[in-house]
C-alpha cells in the first residue's frame, strides 16, 4: 500500500483549493521577483499544502505556456554539518541544468540561459569561502542576528568575505536576469526539521533571496516554526523573526469535516474497488455511523484520511480472513488520530480475549487500571465515560454503561456477553479474531478460520478427522493443529458435532504419538502438547458414549500407547485411584468402568509386549508410572526385572529410565525409582558395568544419571 501522493491538477481537487491555486498560480506568475522573492505557504501538517502548490504551478505553466523552472531542496537532505549556503548554491546550479533542456524545448534560448546561470551558480558555490552556520558567523563578528536576517547575501560579504565573492555573485546576478521565465525554489516540511536547523535554513534563504527572477516558496506549519525560532535562537518572538524573512505568506483554510468524511468515502470506495472487495450488506450501515462518529473526529486532514484508507487496505486484505470492514475502519481511525485510546483497545481487547478463551478472572487491581486509563483519556479527549461506553459497546464486548462512578471497573471485562456472533462475523471484538486488527494477521502456527472450521466438520467422523489429522506433515501445521483444538475446547464446544467425543478418542488412540513426533512439547509437564490439549478437549466433549468393550480395545490395540498411558496415568490421578485426593467427575475423561477397562488393557499389553517395543514407548518412564499407579505394581517390577537380565538389555532401559531432572540433564533418584526396581541394586550394577572395559564406554556416562537422595 502507497500513500497517494500530493495533488497536481485542479482536476484532482476534492478539497475546495481549486479557486486558491488559481489565485496563487496568478501570483506567482506576476509577482515582481526583480531582486527575488520569499512567500511562505502556512498550514497544518497533512492539510494540503504541497497539493496546492502543485495545482498553482499548474496554473503558471498554463499562464506562462511553458514549464515551470522549479528547484526542489529537501531540508531532509541536507548532511548535519553541511555549509548551508554552498549546499543551497550547488544544490540550485545542479537542477536549474536539469531543468535547462525541459523548459528549452519549448522556450527559444531558454537552454543557454539557464545552463549559464547554473554554470555561474556552480563556479561560485565551489569558490565560496565556508561560511559555516551563519548563526556562527553573526556570533565572531559580533553581528546581532536579527540584522544579518534583515540584509542579504550582500551583508554576509561585507563582514570578512574578500572581493571575489561579490564578483562572483554579480556574475550569478547578471546572469539569472538574462531569463524570461522565473526560477521557483520550492523547500517543503521545513517544520519537520530539528528547531536548530530551522533557523539555519531561513537565515541562509534570507542571505542569498535578492537573486534576481528567483521566488522562494517556504512551506511549514507557522506555530511550529515560530517555536523552532523561539527555542533555537533564544528570540522572544518566533513571529516577528520570520517576518523579516517571509515577504508575503499565504494560509490554508481548515477543511470542512464534511468535506474531509466525503472524501474519505470517496478514496475508500476507490480502493476496495481496487482490490476487488465488496462491501457486503451487514457492514453498511454500521460504516456510516463509524465514518460519522469515529471520522468527525479524527480525519481533521487529507493526509490523515489517506493514512486511514491505507491502514484499512492493509487489514482487509489479509487472505488468513476477511475482516469486519467498519471495525477496519474503525481501529484504523484510532491508529491515526489517537495512539493514547487505540493502545487502550488493544490492551482491553487482550485481557477480554484472556477471560473469553482461558476462563480466568482478571485481577481487580487490573481491571481498575484499565478503568482508570479510559478515564483519563476520556478527560484528555473532552470526552463524557458514560456516553463513550455506550458508544465503543458496538465495538468492544463485555462493557456496560450502567456502573456507578464509584466503582467504574465493573463496566468493564464482563464474562456474560456472548460473542459467538462477534465471532462469526470476524469483528474486532471477537477473541479468536481481534489480533487481526492490530498485527494484520495470526502468529504463523495460529489456526486461520478455515482451518478451524476443517477440525469441527472433521469431527462428524472417524474417516474425516482420520484424514485431517494424517495429512499434518511439518512442525508449523501440527502446531497449529494444537492451537486449534485449545481455542475449539475453550470457546467453541458449543459448535462441535455431538460425535466429537467418541471420533476423536479413537482417532488420537491410534495417531497421536505420530502428531507428537512433529509437534510442541511442553517442557513444564514433561509431554508432547498434543497429548495435553487432546486431553482438555476430551475432558470437555466426553467421550461417554463409547461403550466399555471398545475402551478395552483401544488401550489394548490403539497405536498410539504413548499417548493411550499418559491419558489412563492422568485418569488414574483424576479418579483419585492414586494421590491424595481425586478431581470432581466433570474434569473427568472416562467413567469409573471405562477407566478400568482401560487400565486392565495397559496391563495385559504392557505384561505381553516385547522388550525392544517397550523400550520405544514415547516417555517410557510414563509407561512404567502408570502401570504402577493404576494398580500393577508386582506387574511392572517382575517385567523389568526378567527383562534387564542381560547386561545389553539393562544398559538400553537405563538409557531411556528417568524419573525427573532438567530439561538437557535427566536423573534416576531413589524416591523416584522405589515402586519399580531397587535402586541400590541397579547402582551397583552399573558401577560394575562402568568398571568393565567391555560396557565402561557406554556405562561411565549412564552411571552419573544416578542420583542418590540428599
Amino acid at each position: 500500500m502507497i500513500r497517494k501522493k500530493p495533488l497536481v491538477s485542479v482536476s484532482e481537487d476534492r478539497l475546495g483549493l481549486d479557486d486558491l491555486a488559481k489565485h496563487l498560480g496568478f501570483t506567482l506568475k506576476n509577482i515582481d521577483a526583480e531582486t527575488g522573492f520569499i512567500i511562505g505557504v502556512s498550514g497544518r501538517w497533512g492539510s494540503g499544502k504541497t497539493s496546492l502548490l502543485n495545482m498553482a504551478f499548474e496554473q503558471v505553466e498554463i499562464l506562462q505556456k511553458y514549464p515551470v523552472a522549479k528547484i526542489n531542496i529537501n531540508p531532509w537532505s541536507i548532511p548535519p554539518d553541511e555549509d548551508l549556503v554552498q549546499f543551497f548554491l550547488s544544490e540550485f546550479s545542479r537542477q536549474l541544468k536539469e531543468q535547462a533542456e525541459l523548459i528549452g524545448s519549448q522556450m527559444e534560448g531558454a537552454v543557454s540561459e539557464l545552463a549559464g546561470a547554473a554554470e555561474s551558480l556552480g563556479r561560485f558555490a565551489r569558490r565560496l569561502t565556508p561560511l559555516a552556520k551563519l548563526a556562527k558567523v553573526a556570533a565572531d563578528f559580533d553581528v546581532p542576528l536579527a540584522n544579518l536576517v534583515a540584509g542579504s547575501i550582500d551583508g554576509v560579504a561585507a563582514i570578512g568575505m574578500d572581493e571575489s565573492f561579490s564578483k562572483g555573485k554579480e556574475r550569478i546576478e547578471g546572469a539569472l536576469s538574462k531569463l524570461l521565465a522565473k526560477v521557483y525554489v520550492v523547500i517543503d516540511d521545513l517544520d519537520r526539521v530539528e528547531p536548530s536547523r530551522v533557523a539555519q535554513i531561513l537565515m541562509t534563504v534570507r542571505a542569498i533571496a535578492d537573486f534576481p527572477n528567483v521566488t522562494y516558496i517556504l512551506l511549514y506549519e507557522r506555530a511550529s516554526i515560530c517555536h523552532s525560532i523561539e527555542q533555537s535562537l533564544d528570540v522572544e518572538s518566533g513571529a516577528d523573526f520570520l517576518e523579516k524573512v517571509v515577504q508575503f505568506e499565504i494560509s490554508l483554510p481548515e477543511p470542512e469535516s464534511f468535506t474531509l468524511r466525503r472524501l474519505f468515502r470517496e478514496r475508500l470506495a476507490q480502493r476496495m474497488g481496487e482490490l476487488d472487495i465488496d462491501i457486503i450488506p451487514s457492514e453498511k450501515l454500521v460504516l456510516g455511523q463509524v465514518i460519522e462518529h469515529w471520522g468527525g473526529r479524527y480525519l481533521t486532514n487529507p493526509r490523515r484520511v489517506e493514512q486511514v484508507v491505507d491502514n484499512v487496505a492493509f487489514l482487509v486484505t489479509n487472505k488468513q480472513a476477511r475482516v469486519f470492514l467498519p471495525d477496519a475502519v474503525f481501529i484504523s481511525i484510532l491508529k491515526v488520530g489517537s495512539k493514547n485510546f487505540y493502545s487502550w483497545v488493544e490492551e482491553y481487547l487482550i485481557g477480554f480475549s484472556s477471560i473469553a478463551i482461558s476462563g480466568a478472572m482478571l485481577a481487580r487491581g487490573e481491571r481498575k487500571k484499565i478503568a482508570e486509563r479510559f478515564r483519563e483519556i476520556c478527560e484528555l479527549e473532552g470526552w463524557d465515560t458514560t456516553y463513550e461506553r455506550i458508544v465503543i459497546d458496538d465495538f468492544l464486548p463485555g462493557i456496560q454503561s450502567s456502573f456507578s462512578q464509584d466503582e467504574p471497573e465493573k463496566a468493564f471485562f464482563n464474562r456474560h456477553v456472548e460473542i459467538p456472533a462477534a465471532g462469526k462475523l470476524r469483528r474486532i471484538g471477537s477473541p479468536d479474531h481481534y489480533r487481526l486488527y492490530f498485527s494484520g494477521g495470526f502468529a504463523s502456527d495460529a489456526p486461520s478460520d478455515r482451518f478451524l472450521s476443517q477440525v469441527i466438520n472433521s469431527l462428524e467422523t472417524s474417516s474425516q478427522f482420520t484424514t485431517l489429522l494424517s495429512e499434518l506433515n511439518s512442525m508449523a501445521q501440527t502446531r497449529s493443529f494444537e492451537a486449534a483444538l485449545n481455542r475449539i475446547w475453550r470457546g467453541r464446544i458449543e459448535s462441535l458435532p455431538d460425535s466429537a467425543g467418541p471420533v476423536a478418542m479413537g482417532v488420537f488412540s491410534d495417531l497421536a504419538d505420530q502428531m507428537a513426533v512433529l509437534g510442541g512439547f511442553d517442557d513444564l509437564f514433561d509431554e508432547p502438547t498434543v497429548w495435553s490439549e487432546s486431553r482438555y478437549f476430551l475432558e470437555r466433549v466426553k467421550p461417554a458414549s463409547i461403550k466399555v468393550k471398545d475402551v478395552r480395545s483401544l488401550f489394548l490395540k490403539g497405536k498410539a500407547i504413548g499417548w493411550l498411558i499418559a491419558l489412563v496415568r492422568s485418569e488414574t490421578f483424576a479418579h483419585g485411584l492414586y494421590g491424595s485426593q481425586s478431581e470432581q467427575k466433570s474434569k473427568w475423561i472416562l467413567s469409573e468402568e471405562q477407566l478400568l477397562a482401560a487400565l486392565s488393557s495397559i496391563n495385559r499389553r504392557l505384561k505381553n509386549m516385547p522388550f525392544k517395543e517397550f523400550l520405544l514407548i514415547p516417555r517410557m518412564n510414563h509407561a512404567l508410572f502408570a502401570w504402577v499407579q493404576g494398580g500393577f505394581a508386582e506387574e511392572a517390577q517382575d517385567y523389568i526385572r526378567r527383562k534387564t537380565r542381560s547386561n545389553r538389555a539393562f544398559l538400553d532401559f537405563v538409557a531411556g529410565f528417568d524419573t525427573g531432572g532438567s530439561v538437557t540433564s535427566r536423573v534416576i533418584r531413589p524416591d523416584g525409582c522405589r515402586d519399580i526396581f531397587e535402586f541400590r541394586d541397579f547402582f551397583k550394577r552399573m558401577q560394575k558395568l562402568a568398571a568393565n572395559p567391555e560396557f565402561k564406554e557406554e556405562a561411565q556416562p549412564l552411571l552419573s544419571k544416578f542420583q542418590p537422595n540428599l
